[in-house]
């Protein structure tokens, strides 16, 4: 078993500390953890034990702990739970920052990250290419990891190094500890956006076909007959010509 739980504790390493304790140097530990038997595999996370009673391959027990991992950061699915967001904890602390996530399934290093800065800088994570979420920051491609300080969405600015599945925590961590409490605000200038507005004069050509889908559910645009770019374009400018509409209500 020993090789299975060295390879664990190097598979982990940057995301969790793996320790060993010798149950027979250390009894009074192993007693008090309620280790009856060997090897014993427990997850220790704020003060409390959780035991493994899984297939003791690395990765079944790696598995297990990302699993397992705490986490604390708020999860927006819909347009109204990210105006909380952004109104409530965003503008309290001065800054906050969004992941938005292309797949369904939250990166581990999020997860470590959302734990490490517990209290310092609130974090959300937008799963699934949300389009329409997205489309409230300008944002065309996911995943992008975002801050915006003072509550105020034209003041934001993007993770510029590369985002990877698999990656380890370290530089995210570092780079987002400098907006705890809005403390890295100051140099970040302000970018107006065109969210969800219906703006006749903007150029919807030049969108992709996953926003324009976004923008409509936005605006409940109907269109029975969409199947090509151009026929989301067609569909939004006549309801924009014909409902005379030229904004929305955003953040």
């Amino acid at each position: 078993m020993k090789p299975a739980f060295e390879k664990l504790a190097k598979e982990l390493k940057g995301f969790v500390r793996v320790g060993a304790v010798n149950c027979e140097q250390q009894k009074g530990l192993c007693a008090m953890e309620g280790v009856e038997s060997y090897p014993t595999l427990k997850l220790k996370k704020a003060g409390v034990s959780t035991s493994y009673d899984g297939d003791h391959s690395t990765q079944a027990m790696k598995d297990w702990v990302l699993d397992n991992l705490p986490m604390s950061f708020a999860n927006l699915r819909k347009q109204n739970q990210m105006e909380r967001f952004v109104t409530g904890d965003c503008a309290k602390h001065g800054a906050c920052a969004m992941f938005f996530n292309d797949a369904h399934d939250t990166p581990v290093w999020f997860k470590v990250t959302s734990y490490t800065l517990r209290g310092k800088i609130p974090l959300a994570e937008v799963k699934g290419n949300n389009a329409e979420l997205a489309l409230n920051f300008d944002i065309a491609k996911q995943p992008t990891l975002l801050v915006m300080c003072e509550g105020d969405i034209e003041k934001t600015v993007a993770y510029s190094g590369s985002i990877d599945p698999g990656m380890k925590s370290d530089a995210v961590e570092k780079w987002l500890d400098k907006f705890s409490a809005g403390k890295g605000c100051a140099g970040v200038k302000k970018t107006p956006k065109q969210g969800l507005k219906l703006d006749p004069n903007a150029n919807f050509a030049k969108m992709k076909v996953g926003q324009l889908k976004a923008l409509m559910h936005a605006h409940s645009i109907p269109c029975v007959s969409c199947y090509e770019k151009s026929d989301f374009v067609s569909a939004i400018l006549t309801f924009i010509k014909q409902s005379g509409t030229g904004s929305h209500e955003e953040l």
